[in-house]
């Protein structure tokens, strides 16, 4: 799937290939990329979900006369689970979409009026996986449905990373958390008050990372002095 190329003759000189709504693109705002084994590449868009093959899109969006469509034609994020069960954040919930079978199945979520938009989807373990959300943290599971875990309330968390010891960084809306599943427990870190949007470990340094802020640009952050 040729997206991008670069050649090298003593310095790189990368070449971008765009792809747009001239190429297909249901919607020119992306908020999530995912690429299966297979080759194909999924794009969350404001305007349903995206499959490209490299030539041509196949788009999937809510079809109000079909329930197993998708639910929700906003899709925050993906994550891929078995191969072929595909997990959409939307703006309602969870939708899984079965690659095999063609059909989604739908998983919406209201709190107090309150639809639950999802921004970050995990495996916390076997078939339950962790959620940022607008609401806060939850896990979900098919069997069990939606469960909400220890944290502020009114605090939206929108990014998530798995440390060796098997606790996750939480990004929130206001500073940076650390959740315990064998205790059950949400703390405060640090950059309270900041917008933490994204988690990356450093290369080579697994206790050190860096943060994708809103309005603070990016910021380095280091476990060992914190946690």
């Amino acid at each position: 799937m040729p997206l991008f190329s670069s050649n090298y003759s003593g310095s790189l000189d990368v070449k971008f290939k765009q792809i747009s709504l001239k190429e297909g693109l249901s919607q020119s705002t992306v908020f999530n990329i995912l690429q299966d084994s297979i080759g194909y590449l999924w794009i969350a868009t404001d305007d349903g979900l995206n499959r490209y093959d490299g030539y041509k899109f196949t788009l999937f969006k809510n079809d109000k006369n079909d329930p197993q469509s998708l639910m929700d034609n906003t899709v925050l994020s993906l994550f891929l689970h078995k191969n072929h069960f595909l997990w959409l954040g939307t703006n309602r919930g969870l939708s899984c979409y079965d690659t095999y079978l063609n059909k989604f199945y739908n998983y919406p979520k209201t709190v107090g009026g309150e639809k639950m938009w999802v921004y970050k989807i995990a495996e916390l373990i076997h078939d339950e996986f962790l959620l940022a959300t607008n609401l806060g943290l939850y896990k979900f599971s098919q069997s069990k449905g939606y469960s909400k875990l220890p944290f502020p309330n009114n605090l939206q968390a929108s990014a998530l990373m798995k440390l060796s010891s098997g606790e996750w960084l939480v990004g929130s809306f206001s500073g940076l958390y650390v959740y315990s599943p064998k205790f059950n427990t949400s703390k405060l870190i640090g950059l309270k008050g900041i917008n933490v949007q994204v988690l990356l470990s450093r290369v080579n340094r697994p206790q050190s990372i860096w943060l994708g802020t809103e309005g603070h640009g990016v910021m380095s952050f280091d476990l060992r002095k914190k946690l």
